[in-house]
């Protein structure tokens, strides 16, 4: 998020239009039950409506998701308030139905978030190193308490 001021008109349309069209995440589910998100951008509200769709679409039919693993060399932040909020109320409507979550990350901040994360989500969660991913998805794939 940027604040222009009135006099700023074009400059603040030439930083909207720098911005990357593409979405901050990707993600998949994999076999084990496992849904992948890969961060490579500041976060957006778009974003958290695909996870939202496929999360949804996919507790159709089960009772939970074995876990969550997110990749992300350093975090983004979010793009505006709209992607913190809709980050909030996708945590929100998802935290239960999660047994784990693994977060793969270098950066300084993803240190703090387990303990963090275990005041607000009833998941267990653990950190790994970003070039861990493999043993985060298994780890995240494993029975609780594994």
């Amino acid at each position: 998020m940027r604040v222009f001021g009135s006099q700023e008109r074009d400059e603040a349309l030439r930083w909207l239009t720098s911005l990357p069209e593409g979405p901050g995440i990707s993600h998949r589910l994999t076999e084990s039950e496992v849904l992948v998100i890969e961060v490579e951008q500041p976060l957006r509200a778009t974003d958290f409506d695909a996870l939202a769709s496929t999360v949804d679409s996919w507790l159709r039919t089960h009772t939970e998701l074995a876990g969550v693993v997110i990749h992300a060399r350093e975090f983004p932040g979010w793009e505006n308030i709209g992607g913190l909020i809709r980050h909030v109320r996708f945590i929100r409507d998802h935290h239960r139905k999660v047994r784990k979550i693994a977060l793969a990350a270098d950066s300084k901040i993803a240190t703090l978030v387990p303990q963090l994360a275990n005041h607000f989500v009833q998941a267990e969660v653990r950190r790994f190193e970003y070039d861990e991913l493999n043993d985060a998805l298994a780890w995240a794939a494993s029975p609780s308490g594994a």
